[in-house]
């Protein structure tokens, strides 16, 4: 009879800490769901923390052909602005995506059609023809 009595309190001491754990969990999940609403909803004007090195926009400066400046020790300093590959682009002549052209010019082919040639009759409704169909995952024709 003493074994049961004291299985029952371990049973009923068991179940008496997985309701605390629950209700500790409860109760958790409530304070973190109104610090969530709270938070979103209530403007702060805290600021940072610390306190940051502030941010500075950079200046563009853009030299001509020929500008000089003076750097931080007084020195007079002359920019000379190289514009080869500038020029080299606004020379260069692009041509037009011409299909023809590029298989001629490309591929070494000639003769190539400006567009595929239609078919020799028009199809009618219910006409059949063969062909064929490939599976690529497992290249079953």
């Amino acid at each position: 009879m003493k074994s049961t009595g004291s299985t029952t309190l371990i049973v009923i001491g068991v179940l008496l800490i997985l309701l605390v754990c629950c209700i500790c969990i409860i109760i958790v999940g409530f304070g973190a769901g109104f610090f969530y609403i709270f938070s979103n909803s209530v403007e702060t004007n805290i600021g940072p923390l610390w306190n940051p090195s502030p941010t500075y926009t950079p200046e563009v400066i853009r030299p001509t052909p020929q500008s000089s400046d003076t750097n931080e020790s007084g020195n007079s300093v002359t920019f000379v602005v190289l514009t080869d590959t500038l020029d080299a682009l606004r020379n260069t002549y692009i041509p037009n995506n011409n299909l023809p052209d590029l298989a001629k010019r490309l591929q070494g082919k000639h003769n190539v059609p400006e567009t595929v040639e239609p078919p020799p009759a028009a199809l009618v409704e219910g006409a059949q023809q063969e062909f064929w169909v490939t599976n690529v995952d497992s290249n079953e024709s």
